[in-house]
């Protein structure tokens, strides 16, 4: 009798082998995505603003956005949020302009972004209350850095 020798199924691979070009064109693909953010969340007339906001007059490099805590309960809309409805509330409010599908593609281009900037923070869905600032004497100040690298001259607070 011979032996049989098993043969994987798969070699680790759920949809196959790719190569290092698929994946270089993956990488390049999502970075223009991100970019494509960059450029929606920095632009009043992109987001569809009546009042000459953009994303970033309150929210500078998606500072304070938080995407890792959604989805979490919004006390501006009253219910439980996603990041996407936060996005639609900022622009109903401060930017008086009308809210983007969920499919649009400056939403999901700007979702691209904002996660982007929060790459490497740990998922805390559902957290609602901000983090506490450092007390004075534990902290040191730091200027923001914007996406191309340049300084905006706001200040934040690292510990």
């Amino acid at each position: 009798m011979k032996k049989q020798i098993a043969t994987p199924i798969q070699d680790g691979h759920t949809y196959g082998a790719f190569s290092d070009r698929d994946e270089a064109i993956w990488a390049a693909s999502t970075e223009q995505f991100v970019d494509e953010g960059h450029r929606v969340f920095h632009d009043a007339q992109a987001i569809g603003g009546t009042v000459g906001i953009s994303c970033d007059m309150c929210h500078p490099d998606a500072s304070n956005t938080h995407p890792e805590t959604y989805p979490k309960y919004q006390v501006q809309l009253g219910r439980v949020a996603l990041l996407r409805d936060m996005i639609n509330w900022c622009i109903e409010n401060p930017a008086r302009g009308r809210p983007l599908a969920d499919g649009d593609p400056r939403m999901r281009a700007m979702e691209a972004y904002i996660y982007a900037k929060r790459k490497g923070v740990k998922l805390e869905y559902g957290r609602s209350r901000p983090a506490q600032r450092p007390r004075p004497g534990t902290a040191s100040r730091v200027r923001w850095k914007s996406h191309r690298g340049s300084h905006s001259g706001r200040v934040a607070w690292t510990t």
